[in-house]
């Protein structure tokens, strides 16, 4: 599973996560994502359907579950120098427009690779796993 895939479980069941990392996550739009590979990931994914498209896209899901998510979740998003980038941009400035607490960085000199951009971001990508494993025990549900 991507980064996409990351988000979209997270925000859907936002009752299971108390922490949330993506690399260069899939959060474009509709119009956007029917373009990608000719359509092709839009009718694997989505049956071609706007409508269930909507009800599993990353930002429709940040709206309608915004209480479970703003200030229960531990959120970063690191993003490659890659198509997803202005996406990503978008879609960091709709949590920072809903207010949600997160964790942004544009990894440059990388493309769309996880093993690239955790190189790439060095110590901050396993200091972040540490902090949110640290909030949980804190929180006493360990």
């Amino acid at each position: 599973m991507g980064g996409g895939g990351a988000i979209h479980y997270a925000f859907k069941y936002p009752e299971l996560f108390s922490a949330l990392s993506a690399f260069s996550p899939g959060v474009m739009g509709v119009e956007s994502t029917k373009k990608v590979k000719s359509g092709e990931m839009f009718k694997k994914n989505f049956g071609s359907s706007e409508k269930y498209f909507e009800e599993n896209d990353p930002s429709c899901l940040l709206k309608k579950n915004i209480d479970q998510i703003r200030g229960r979740m531990r959120i970063r998003i690191l993003v490659a120098e890659d198509f997803t980038r202005s996406a990503n941009r978008t879609f960091h400035a709709l949590l920072n427009e809903m207010k949600v607490e997160h964790e942004y960085e544009e990894v440059d000199g990388v493309g769309h690779n996880a093993t690239q951009i955790r190189e790439k971001a060095g110590n901050r990508v396993w200091s972040f796993f540490l902090n949110a494993a640290r909030n949980v025990e804190n929180a006493g549900l360990l």
